[in-house]
């Protein structure tokens, strides 16, 4: 199967709305290469989806180019890309079998006629662990089995790129997370570039070779999820992805990559993200995943706290607590036989690695 990078350059769309012009995407830019796989990530209406309908053809960028290869493919007719797309909704022909669905795009083609149709299908619906049921109709199918027949019509035609609108959003849990392992297996199997759509971090964290954050039109970062997670360069990047205390701190000074904070009442020497902009004393949030936080005896820690709630989740206690200021945050603590639990209303310190907090100017 051909694989080909792409290239986003300056894109921009605007709509109207009334007598007023929107602006849906602003100055989007990124490099895709051969093989890897991009989720475009965001909250609804952050402008994904109409990033991907841009690259498929669907909508007309009011600026800036798509470039598959050298190429710039903006005026070029859908039919004409060689891109598959993988509705969220299946699009699947109820009258027609599985096979005739899978089928369908290749006997639409001019050169149907040289194309062995029976071996192709076959071929694309083991691929996708659907072998023995071309007889079938897909209301006698499941969700999942219905979206894995969704995306072996598209690599049926052996697409360039493969452009996939959150295809898991109508599953269940258990389903979601059975799938998205799947396509990322047929997508490393297969080599193809593919740009995927969803708003659940997870999916995006776990499916992804990189990952770009959206929000309001505007990439807010772009990175491997490790780098997101670990390094968010925004306050926005650091709530979306995965959960997040932020604190207001003041910063001091600047010291390489590190910056002397006054947190509360502690001061600490705290690592922060270049990406992030131009470091500067004065006010800066601190980032502190709540796994990270360790609750221990009071007096001791960098912090003091008030326990507030607590609740059991099966792997991890999560405590709800309350800082000095009244700020309200969370610490998840591993479970295991014998651990010490805290009582609610109980005061305790908070300690946790220098390393683990992110400072965002």
């Amino acid at each position: 199967m051909a694989t080909a990078d792409l290239s986003i350059r300056n894109l921009r769309k605007t709509f109207i709305k009334g007598k007023e012009e929107v602006t849906a995407i602003s100055n989007v830019n990124i490099d895709v290469a051969n093989g890897e796989l991009i989720t475009l990530l965001g909250p609804s209406g952050c402008g994904k989806t109409t990033i991907l309908r841009m690259v498929a053809g669907f909508e007309t960028p009011s600026e800036g180019e798509i470039l598959v290869g050298s190429e710039n493919i903006v005026n070029q007719p859908v039919h004409s890309r060689g891109m598959g797309f993988v509705f969220q909704n299946y699009a699947l022909f109820p009258h027609m079998s599985i096979f005739e669905n899978v089928a369908y795009g290749l006997k639409s083609r001019k050169d149907a006629g040289t194309i062995n149709i029976e071996h192709e299908v076959a071929e694309a619906l083991e691929l996708v662990g659907l072998k023995g049921v071309g007889s079938r109709f897909p209301n006698q199918l499941s969700g999942g089995e219905q979206q894995r027949v969704a995306l072996a019509r598209v690599l049926v035609l052996k697409p360039k790129l493969l452009l996939m609108d959150e295809p898991l959003s109508n599953l269940d849990a258990k389903l979601r997370l059975h799938m998205r392992t799947e396509i990322r297996r047929i997508q490393q199997h297969l080599g193809i570039t593919c740009l995927y759509v969803t708003h659940d971090q997870k999916e995006a964290l776990t499916l992804s070779d990189r990952v770009m954050v959206l929000s309001r039109g505007k990439v807010q970062q772009i990175g491997t999820p490790f780098e997101l997670y670990a390094n968010p360069a925004t306050t926005f990047v650091a709530d979306f992805i995965g959960q997040a205390n932020i604190l207001e701190a003041n910063a001091t000074r600047i010291e390489g990559d590190n910056a002397a904070i006054e947190l509360l009442s502690a001061n600490l020497t705290l690592r922060y993200v270049k990406a992030s902009g131009t470091a500067q004393a004065g006010k800066v949030s601190v980032v502190l995943r709540p796994e990270n936080i360790r609750l221990v005896e009071k007096g001791q820690g960098t912090l003091t706290a008030k326990v507030q709630n607590r609740f059991f989740v099966g792997d991890h206690m999560e405590y709800e607590i309350t800082l000095s200021n009244n700020q309200t945050i969370f610490a998840f603590v591993p479970y295991n036989p014998g651990m010490e639990l805290y009582e609610v209303g109980a005061e305790v310190g908070l300690a946790f690695d220098d390393k683990a907090a992110v400072v965002l100017f």
